[in-house]
């Protein structure tokens, strides 16, 4: 556990916030400037031999500098990132925004589909963090309701969106595929193009929003099998549920 540990000389861990395939989140302090931030730690582990090592530093520096430009409102602002050893083992870290509210997917789960209004309300502001991305050459490739906050405001309800382009810094070699052969995204909104490993833009991140806008109205995604391979062929040959 990292929770009363500090990380990177700078950052102390209060506790943890969220894990999943890609990492964990905790709560951290950055000191001395007493900011609290979400402390991601990447728990991929690295291929093993320093020619791997480095080029997956050098592809992760250079999509956190990418990243780390964008400031759009909607968008969670990523302060600092990095390489790092954790007990002898390499791995990265992002240093990010806090952000206090409930993912698009836990508000599903408790809430179920939602009105219209308030679904093209969400669909709107994650399409205004896309557009900012996408101008700057950065696609996100795992857009899904767990990768989107919503929170509650003096003004209403806001979005923020997470995790951009930390896919890409986990695939290896392949758009789709590790070498391990492991899928790096999510089956149920993963785009065709994606897929096929015929190269990605912006618009595979578009079909992802589709596909999240289908899940708020309707309930669920309009592909999904309990096998993930499964999943993906139907996005390749199944007609579009009704």
């Amino acid at each position: 556990s990292l929770v009363g540990r500090v990380v990177a000389e700078r950052y102390r861990v209060l506790e943890l916030v969220a894990r999943g395939g890609m990492g964990r989140i905790y709560r951290a302090i950055q000191e001395p400037l007493g900011r609290e931030i979400a402390l991601k730690i990447l728990t991929r582990p690295l291929l093993g031999t320093e020619h791997d090592d480095a080029a997956l530093e050098k592809r992760f520096l250079l999509e956190a500098a990418t990243c780390a430009r964008l400031v759009h409102p909607n968008t969670v602002t990523v302060f600092d990132y990095g390489a790092l050893e954790l007990d002898g083992s390499p791995t990265f870290y992002m240093a990010m925004e806090f952000v206090r509210g409930r993912t698009l997917a836990q508000v599903l789960r408790a809430e179920g589909p939602l009105p219209a209004a308030r679904a093209a309300s969400v669909a709107y502001e994650i399409a205004r963090s896309l557009r900012e991305a996408h101008a700057a050459g950065v696609v996100h490739r795992d857009l899904k309701p767990s990768n989107v906050m919503i929170v509650e405001t003096d003004e209403g309800e806001s979005v923020k969106v997470l995790d951009f382009g930390v896919a890409k810094v986990l695939a290896h070699g392949t758009e789709a595929l590790t070498t391990d052969g492991a899928f790096v995204g999510s089956p149920r909104y993963t785009a065709p193009e994606q897929i096929r490993q015929e190269g990605v833009d912006g618009r595979s991140d578009l079909y992802a929003l589709g596909v999240v806008m289908w899940e708020m109205v309707c309930g669920g995604p309009p592909f999904s099998s309990p096998e993930p391979m499964r999943t993906l062929l139907m996005h390749l040959n199944d007609p579009l549920p009704t």
